[in-house]
């Protein structure tokens, strides 16, 4: 259950104890049972079959990439693939976590 979204021990512990907590919240309240909700869980998409960053947004073949140059990268990809230009919902969500993936490796 840790996520990679924070980057100290506190807050990943602060987020695991706040799930345990909502999980229980479900049970208590009588709104599903644990069962339901983990069924729920694995109807979500796997996180191994996203594709790296750097492969979205085009930059694998970059030796170093800098902010500046993702930002470049995710309008030019962005005009593409955005619902409105041809694109799809899921392409564009693709790019927007690929951008934030890419802005949270570069801003350490």
């Amino acid at each position: 259950m840790p996520r990679d979204t924070y980057n100290r021990v506190a807050d990943n512990i602060a987020a695991i104890a706040a799930h345990i907590e909502a999980t229980r919240a479900i049970t208590r309240y009588g709104v599903a049972s644990v069962a339901e909700m983990f069924a729920g869980f694995l109807a979500l998409p796997s996180p191994e079959h996203e594709r790296p960053w750097r492969e979205i947004l085009e930059l694998h073949r970059e030796p170093h990439v800098s902010l500046a140059m993702v930002e470049e990268h995710y309008r030019r990809l962005a005009r593409e693939r955005h619902p409105d230009q041809g694109g799809s919902d899921a392409m564009m969500a693709e790019l927007n976590r690929a951008r934030m993936a890419a802005r949270a490796e570069l801003q350490q």
